[in-house]
């Protein structure tokens, strides 16, 4: 689990129903539990610690995302294919699939960089351990 110290800027999921609102972490509560001040002024005393997030990294057309595709837990890569004006994305998956408007909350950004062959690069993932890549495919 990652920890949050005060004044950290993250994302609540507020009141655990959905709805994802920028704020600022006020303190850490002995439960482990966190006190959020969001930006819209209201507050909430006891976050669960997987109830808040990073503030997302920025993203734009032709960003590598994974995708909680459909919002059923399944998570695919795709690129970004618009940025739209109401602040979702429209994602092209890595197997042809489309999906429009997908909101932040469902995507992960990738990391940026090509790895070269023989190289080991370690590559977070979600919920698990990261792996290794010790091989680039030349295709």
């Amino acid at each position: 689990k990652r920890q949050f110290k005060e004044g950290d800027l993250v994302i609540g999921n507020f009141n655990g129903a959905g709805k994802f609102l920028p704020g600022k972490i006020n303190k850490k509560n002995t439960d482990g539990t966190y006190e959020i001040k969001y930006e819209n002024g209201q507050q909430e005393a006891a976050v669960a610690n997987e109830n808040i997030m990073l503030p997302p990294a920025q993203i734009a057309e032709k960003t590598r995302v994974e995708s909680n595709y459909l919002g059923k837990g399944g998570w695919m890569p795709g690129t970004v294919v618009k940025v739209n004006d109401d602040g979702t994305f429209d994602i092209k998956y890595d197997d042809g699939k489309v999906e429009l408007a997908v909101g932040r909350a469902q995507l992960e950004v990738k990391p940026q960089t090509e790895a070269k062959t023989g190289e080991k690069v370690v590559v977070p993932r979600r919920n698990s351990k990261p792996f290794i890549i010790e091989k680039k495919n030349d295709d």
